[in-house]
């Protein structure tokens, strides 16, 4: 429980650094990806508006499956397949983008890596992955 002293204290603060108070305005930019088949798509998040604004995007050479991105913020990694439930497919690749941190723009970094194994659906790659990890093999289907 906060007391009378620590109240103060806090209320002192604000008054002393408006700046740093809780009231602060967020200026940082949301975007937001959304992928239908192999596009994947960049949106900007206007707060103000509860609107999405299209910026742009990439396509895949196959089906987007899952994306997530790395614990740095600074890529996104991208699976894609051009198989699905119960249909094996012949395009397996895993992508990694480079996110621009101004605009949130996609670039890729490198060439995509193929998972194809006899598998019907992506590897369990997962963001718990610890981010040193430079197996390939650290990502696959066991």
């Amino acid at each position: 429980m906060i007391n009378r002293r620590t109240f103060t204290a806090l209320l002192a603060g604000t008054a002393a650094a408006p700046e740093r108070a809780w009231s602060q305005q967020v200026t940082a930019k949301t975007v937001f990806y959304a992928s239908t088949g192999p596009e994947l798509t960049l949106f900007d998040v206007d707060v103000a508006d509860a609107a999405l604004q299209k910026r742009g995007g990439v396509t895949l050479p196959a089906n987007v499956q899952y994306a997530w991105p790395h614990p740095s913020k600074r890529y996104l990694y991208v699976m894609s397949s051009s198989g699905g439930p119960g249909v094996a497919g012949t395009t397996h690749l895993a992508n990694a983008f480079r996110i621009d941190p101004v605009s949130g723009a996609l670039a890729p970094h490198g060439e995509p890596r193929s998972w194809s194994r006899a598998a019907t659906t992506p590897p369990a790659a997962s963001p718990r992955i610890p981010a040193r990890s430079s197996s390939s093999d650290s990502t696959a289907a066991r």
